[in-house]
């Protein structure tokens, strides 16, 4: 019953202590992000619609959001005819145009985020994504390499982050070429945040098994 009782311990103090925390991990394909939701640019009106900093959009499951940071208006571009980059012809576009960042903000904690990045310049880059929970901790952030060019093929780098653990409140887009540049990105890909038991739930159960190990001694 000592034995038993010890491990009984441990499970418990680790239950109350508040459940598993996030480890945040770079994703550089949409699949591998396992998307359940998205945001889709062209909500905001036509190419070359002025989209005014820090407005506010729906996910394609009707989930709210704010894109905003820029310090002046983001524009509506199209892949092919306004953008002559190497997303996929005719992707909805959301422009930086003369800002430098980008940070989304979601009503609702995700799992994972991510999006097709290029700069406004063809040259080397590189890409950068930072992640932040509900309380506007900093989860963590990842750099990426890519290259921008006019092939209209679909090739522009995806850069992405997924949370085990803490949801995903923020995330904010942002690329280097030598210095900060204005940069695109496409539709944006969200991933689904795998449950975590509630402390509540986790202290009940653990309070469920003093009272079988009690039963069991009293059998005795």
């Amino acid at each position: 019953m000592a034995r038993n009782g010890f491990a009984l311990a441990c499970f418990f103090t680790v239950a109350l202590s508040g459940g598993a925390s996030a480890a945040i991990s770079l994703v550089t394909s949409r699949a591998a992000l396992n998307p359940v939701d998205s945001i889709d640019w062209a909500q905001f009106g036509t190419e070359s619609t002025a989209v005014p900093d820090f407005s506010s959009g729906l996910t394609s499951s009707g989930a709210a959001f704010t894109v905003g940071g820029n310090g002046t208006d983001f524009e509506r571009l199209d892949e092919g005819t306004s953008w002559a980059g190497n997303f996929t012809s005719g992707d909805a576009l959301l422009f930086t145009d003369l800002g430098d960042n980008m940070t989304i903000t979601f009503d609702q904690a995700g799992g994972g985020v991510g999006a097709q990045i290029e700069p406004d310049i063809y040259d080397p880059f590189t890409a950068h994504i930072e992640a932040f929970d509900s309380l506007n901790n900093d989860l963590g952030g990842f750099d990426l390499a890519g290259s921008s060019t006019s092939a209209n093929d679909g090739s522009a780098i995806f850069i992405g982050v997924s949370s085990s653990g803490d949801g995903i409140k923020s995330v904010s887009f942002s690329t280097t070429s030598g210095s900060p540049t204005s940069f695109a990105v496409n539709g944006v890909s969200i991933g689904q945040l795998a449950p975590v038991p509630e402390p509540t739930s986790v202290a009940t159960l653990a309070l469920g098994l003093v009272g079988l190990l009690r039963r069991r001694r009293s059998n005795r």
